[in-house]
């Protein structure tokens, strides 16, 4: 088996963000020393040809990510891209749909407690309220 490209990972958030965070994630080219300190919560390897799929169930949850202008593509290579780097607020998911894109931005995010996004992205929860809405990240937070 080939070894993996890509690897997603979810961190357990500090005790002092537990009751608003439920997890740090990462989308990014496997290192090779972890330094991390954090617990694991979940990790998928993708090796090339593997689809980019999350393995994320629609649960309601916002979540804040921050994406790179480095991409892997299916093929398992890793190439700059001409993307500038932003953030997006995204609304709770609500349903579950097709993995469309050949190629994904290293990334990493957090998802939030339900209704927790109002604490950190100056914006309301009704705001975000059965949408799957990306909300560009206000200048001056990302």
């Amino acid at each position: 088996m080939p070894p993996a490209v890509v690897r997603y990972r979810e961190y357990a958030p500090c005790p002092a963000l537990r009751d608003s965070v439920r997890a740090f994630f990462s989308f990014a080219e496997p290192a090779t020393e972890d330094a991390s300190s954090r617990s694991i919560l979940c990790e998928v390897p993708f090796r090339p040809g593997d689809p980019f799929c999350s393995p994320m169930f629609a649960d309601g949850h916002a979540s804040l990510v921050f994406s790179f202008p480095r991409v892997c593509r299916a093929d398992g290579v890793w190439r700059s891209s001409p993307v500038v780097p932003r953030g997006d607020l995204i609304g709770p998911s609500t349903g579950v749909g097709p993995s469309s894109l050949a190629a994904r931005a290293e990334a990493v995010g957090v998802y939030f407690r339900a209704g927790m996004v109002a604490q950190f992205g100056r914006i309301s929860a009704a705001d975000l309220h059965k949408e799957i809405t990306v909300y560009a990240v206000p200048e001056g937070m990302a």
